[in-house]
């Protein structure tokens, strides 16, 4: 009998290991679309919260999924490295070997606790790799707009977005990091992370999420307010706490469309 229980013991081991190994390390994709104002369909792929995560060597995992996505743009929502202990190499490298995509880099709350030199140094190596830092800024890419924010907290952190004179395109799109501030985006579409998903997920919905605590409103997917959408990916790595469970890690992959 003792063997009977030790052998289904070390069975329920190597399952959960390798079940524990799928959730962290199988990518999910999910594919929306969106039918807008504008001449030609446009894909965009949304990459965030890396965290300094591999998969696969030097990402080769990662960035065989996203040529296969084969999008126009790429937008990185911040957190692609872990803390400024991090040597940055890995996102980096990530970066330049997706340079080929039109793509915009925004900060997230762990670029955003670097020294100032630091994020700069980092922030300039991004730049080098050939992706556009749209920290309270824009760029006008056929008849959409794209916007983008530094990592912002609280409503007085979008202060710099307010600011900024909005260009008259067919669409306008955000990438903010953080989604709790949803309410207060004032652009059609809007990309963010943050959430990790609510770390553990049950029946479609997250447990717990930084700045929205226990059972988190905006976790993964998309949601609508009024005429707006947001997309929130549930992001790559976090290294904080490296299980994820029922919550393989993310990309939102999302086709405007031309309205017939």
């Amino acid at each position: 009998m003792i063997y009977l229980i030790i052998g289904i013991s070390v069975l329920l081991i190597i399952g959960l290991i390798i079940f524990l190994y799928l959730e962290n390390n199988w990518l999910d994709i999910d594919r929306y679309e969106y039918y807008a104002d504008v001449d030609h369909c446009v894909r965009i792929c949304q990459i965030s919260d890396l965290h300094s995560k591999e998969f696969g060597r030097n990402n080769h995992k990662l960035i065989l999924a996203i040529e296969k996505i084969n999008p126009n743009i790429i937008i990185y929502t911040g957190d692609m490295v872990h803390s400024q202990k991090d040597d940055f190499n890995i996102s980096l490298s990530l970066m330049k070997a997706l340079s080929k995509y039109k793509s915009f880099f925004v900060t997230g709350n762990h670029e955003e606790r670097m020294s100032e030199n630091k994020k700069n140094e980092y922030l300039k190596k991004i730049e080098e790799s050939g992706v556009m830092v749209l920290n309270n800024n824009q760029y006008v890419y056929g008849d959409i707009l794209i916007r983008g924010i530094s990592n912002a907290k609280k409503y007085d952190d979008l202060s710099p977005y307010f600011k900024l004179k909005k260009e008259e395109c067919s669409l306008s799109i955000l990438l903010a990091h953080q989604p709790e501030l949803f309410g207060y985006y004032n652009d059609d579409i809007i990309f963010s992370g943050h959430a990790h998903g609510g770390q553990f997920r049950f029946f479609g919905h997250g447990l717990y999420a930084p700045e929205q605590g226990l059972f988190p409103k905006y976790t993964s997917g998309e949601y609508k307010e009024d005429n707006k959408r947001m997309y929130v990916s549930r992001g790559l790595g976090g290294k904080d706490f490296p299980f994820r469970v029922f919550n393989r890690p993310h990309i939102i992959v999302l086709d405007i469309i031309p309205k017939k």
